[in-house]
């Protein structure tokens, strides 16, 4: 009978333990809840809600009678703008994302952005030419009435006269674009099998970005190549905050972005504390940014940038927003941060409405839209997938218009992407007492560690 009890107290033991194994998620889901809840609760409460309380609620709870009346009230007469008193290029790319959210058309909104963009002149540009096998190469250049031509020598430096509107630059290699010919277009043909491309770098700056966009041309062909580099102000200067929020709010809307990234890149070292590297990887996708997001995080917990004009809420929330999908250990180790730091009412940073929105839309986001009025359906309930809009085009796929996402970064694709493991990519997964000495990227894995190795984190005294 001893046996026996003790057998039947195992068994029941062991089945409480595997429920007590299960309830992590139970309350995960009921935290959750509990914060939409109180979004609502604290959004009914009050009698106006500030436009920034508004916006980003849109963004957590879509179409909400209050928080409309709120975004309308500010919404300068005569204008797709905000706020009334002083139009912002931030606010108003907010507005159009609550628009979508919400299920308006943006449409207006979009139109007013775009007539704020005005040209870079933080930047210097150049034309690289770059011959197959580096054979000596004659090289013909023409803007406009303007003909001119240069030798490519077999190390790849120019030689001659390129014309009125260039200059041989950069240690001989490059043709420097003058400041008062940017918006010129140039053609060039050379005697070899060639490939041209554009380059630039802030004004005084030691980084030099090469363009994604290469043109190539068999012998005697040609390539044409023309800056496109814009931003946005209100003014006379850019506005960087401003432009960094309009180009994921476009790209998110389907529009193309490519103008404004030059000027973003560039530019990034000089706004550190907007945190840029959470909107360019939403924008670019590259490694560089991906290693910079997850480097920033502090105990493994939240992100909190040198500067930052928010708080850390506000800045844990675009690391969220770009991780989402990725598989990164430091988006789920947030989220599990940001529920243990719940008010007792379930929001966040003393029931802060903003805050608790973002929070809410970056790390459990859900769709707002309805088939039907003007919003969106679910893509993956239609039977497609949810991708980075790049990996899509890039596997054949179409991006479809009309279906949500919930993660922000990707859009509605016909097709699936399969993404590699870290040992595919022939890096390592580092365990949580780890760092990588190296980069990081995504992986199916989670974030992989290459160019380096995994060391064991030093101890620091947090005190």
């Amino acid at each position: 009978r001893v046996i026996e009890s003790f057998l039947i107290f195992t068994i029941l033991f062991s089945a409480f333990a595997i429920a007590a194994n299960e309830t992590p998620g139970l309350e995960f889901t009921d935290k959750v809840d509990k914060a939409y809840q109180c979004l609502n609760d604290q959004v009914k409460a009050k009698s106006s809600l500030a436009l920034q309380d508004a916006l980003f609620g849109a963004f957590a709870l879509g179409s909400n009678s209050k928080i409309e009346e709120s975004i309308n009230s500010n919404k300068k007469s005569g204008e797709a703008c905000w706020p009334k008193s002083s139009c912002t290029i931030k606010e108003t790319a907010q507005s159009a994302l609550a628009y979508s959210r919400m299920g308006k058309s943006s449409k207006d909104i979009e139109t007013w952005l775009n007539s704020k963009t005005i040209n870079v002149k933080e930047l210097v540009w150049y034309i690289e030419i770059d011959i197959q096998n580096h054979l000596n190469s004659q090289c013909t250049i023409k803007q406009g009435s303007e003909e001119s031509k240069i030798t490519v020598k077999e190390d790849m430096t120019l030689q001659g006269n390129p014309g009125s509107c260039l200059s041989v630059s950069y240690g001989g290699y490059w043709l420097k674009i003058n400041e008062n010919c940017l918006d010129k277009e140039f053609t060039i043909s050379c005697d070899k099998d060639f490939v041209t491309a554009l380059a630039y770098q802030k004004v005084n700056g030691d980084r030099v970005f090469i363009s994604s966009d290469t043109h190539s041309s068999s012998s005697l062909g040609s390539t044409t190549e023309k800056v496109n580099s814009k931003c946005l102000s209100t003014g006379t200067s850019c506005d960087y905050e401003g432009t960094l929020w309009t180009a994921l709010v476009l790209k998110k809307l389907g529009q193309n972005v490519k103008p404004y990234l030059p000027y973003l890149l560039a530019l990034s070292d000089n706004n550190i504390k907007y945190f840029p590297s959470t909107f360019l990887f939403i924008l670019v996708g590259g490694d560089d940014q991906y290693s910079d997001i997850v480097q920033k995080q502090k105990l493994e917990q939240y992100w909190e940038i040198v500067g930052t004009p928010y708080n850390r809420f506000y800045d844990t929330s675009l690391p969220l927003l770009s991780l989402a999908g990725t598989g990164a250990t430091e988006f789920e180790s947030a989220r599990n941060y940001l529920l243990s730091v719940q008010t007792k009412e379930g929001c966040w940073n003393n029931n802060n409405i903003r805050d608790t929105a973002f929070i809410l839309y970056a790390g459990w986001p859900k769709l707002a839209g309805i088939s039907t009025g003007g919003g969106t359906a679910s893509c993956e309930s239609a039977g497609y997938s949810c991708e980075a809009n790049e990996e899509c085009l890039i596997i054949g796929g179409s991006v479809l218009s009309g279906f949500d996402c919930s993660n922000f970064r990707d859009v509605c694709c016909t097709r699936k992407v399969i993404e590699a493991t870290c040992d595919e990519k022939r890096g390592l997964i580092c365990a949580s007492n780890q760092q990588c000495t190296g980069r990081e990227i995504p992986s199916a894995d989670g974030s992989c560690c290459i160019e380096g190795a995994c060391e064991n984190i030093k101890q620091e005294n947090l005190c």
